[in-house]
C-alpha cells in the first residue's frame, strides 16, 4: 500500500533524526572531571571596587589532555572555614528568570575559562547582614572545586547577600609568562609592568611614580583598598612578599595551596641575588 507523500516525508524525517542521535552523542565532549579542574580568584587590583560594590575574576583551568564540557553559567557557593555553605544566592539579570537553557562551554585541554562575579560589599541595607566567606566553590555536577576567598558580601536580612556572575568565556591562550616582555626590572630589586612597580615589600606608590609617572601611580592608588603584598603582573606572574616567591600563575590546587610553578627568574629579580637559594616561606 502506498504511503501518502506528506506522511512519507514525516516518517523519513523521524528516521533521519533517530539515526543522527548516536552520531551527535558521540561528538559531544564529556563533562569536565572535577579532579582535573582548578579554581582561582583575582580581585583585579581593585578594579571591581566602588560605590559599596566589589567583585572578582573567577578562572577555572582544565588540567586534562582532552576537551571537556563546562556549564556555561557558574553555579557558586560561598563557604565558611568548615566548607559549610552560607546563605548567598545567585542574582539573575533582569528578564532572565529562570533564564535560557545554555549549551555547555567546550573547554580545550589545558585551557581556562573566566567569569566576572560582582556583589554588594558595603553595609548599606537597613537591618541588613554581611558575611565574610572563607571559600568560594564552583559546583561541577555532583562535585565541587574551590578556592580561598577574601572579601565581604552584604545584603538585606532576607533573603541575604547575593552575587551576579557573567557566563564563562574561554580565555585566550597566551604565551608562557617567562616569554612575555611587558615586565621589566628598572633597578635592582624592582619589578614594573605598565600599571605598577613593586619591590620586596610589595607594590610601591613611590616606585610606581618614579618609573611609570605620577599619573599612573595616582590611578593605581585611587582604586580603593587592595593587597599590596600579593599581586599579579601583567604577564600573569604572581608574587607574594610573605612567601618571598613569584610563581608562573596565581592558581590554587585542590589542596587550597598555590599550585603555580616557582618562577626562578622573577623571584630572583624581586627577592634574591642570582644564585642565592630560593627558600619558600622564609628569608633568603
Amino acid at each position: 500500500m502506498a504511503i501518502p507523500g506528506k506522511k512519507a516525508r514525516i516518517i523519513l524525517t523521524m528516521a533521519v533524526l533517530l539515526c543522527a542521535q548516536p552520531v551527535l552523542a558521540e561528538r559531544a565532549p564529556a563533562p569536565c572531571p572535577a579532579d582535573q579542574l582548578t579554581l582561582a580568584v583575582d580581585d583585579g587590583q581593585g578594579r571591581f571596587n566602588g560605590m559599596s560594590q566589589s567583585g572578582m575574576e573567577l578562572t577555572v583551568t582544565h588540567r586534562g589532555n582532552a576537551i571537556c564540557a563546562l556549564p556555561a553559567r557558574p553555579e557558586l557557593a560561598f563557604e565558611d572555614s568548615d566548607h559549610r555553605a552560607l546563605p548567598v544566592s545567585s542574582r539573575m539579570p533582569p528578564g532572565m528568570h529562570p533564564g535560557p537553557v545554555l549549551a555547555p562551554l567546550v573547554l580545550p585541554a589545558h585551557g581556562s575559562a573566566t567569569s566576572e562575579v560582582r556583589w554588594v560589599s558595603g553595609d548599606v541595607y537597613d537591618n541588613g547582614r554581611c558575611m565574610t566567606p572563607a571559600y568560594v566553590a564552583l559546583r561541577i555536577g555532583p562535585a565541587t572545586v574551590r578556592a580561598p576567598f577574601n572579601g565581604r558580601l552584604c545584603g538585606p536580612r532576607e533573603p541575604g547577600p547575593s552575587y551576579r556572575a557573567t557566563l564563562f568565556t574561554v580565555a585566550a591562550k597566551g604565551a608562557p609568562a617567562e616569554q612575555k616582555t611587558d615586565v621589566r626590572s628598572p633597578a635592582s630589586g624592582v619589578l614594573c609592568d605598565p600599571y605598577l612597580c613593586a619591590n620586596e615589600k610589595g607594590i610601591s606608590r613611590a616606585l610606581t611614580a618614579q618609573y611609570l609617572g605620577e599619573t599612573t601611580a595616582a590611578k593605581l592608588f585611587s582604586q580603593g583598598q587592595f593587597s599590596l603584598t600579593e599581586f599579579t603582573l601583567s604577564n600573569g606572574v604572581f608574587c607574594d612578599t610573605k612567601e618571598r616567591l613569584c610563581r608562573e600563575d596565581r592558581y590554587y590546587g585542590p589542596d587550597g595551596k598555590r599550585s603555580g610553578a616557582v618562577s626562578k627568574k622573577y623571584t630572583e629579580l624581586l627577592f634574591h641575588k642570582p644564585g642565592q637559594p630560593i627558600n619558600p616561606g622564609g628569608n633568603p
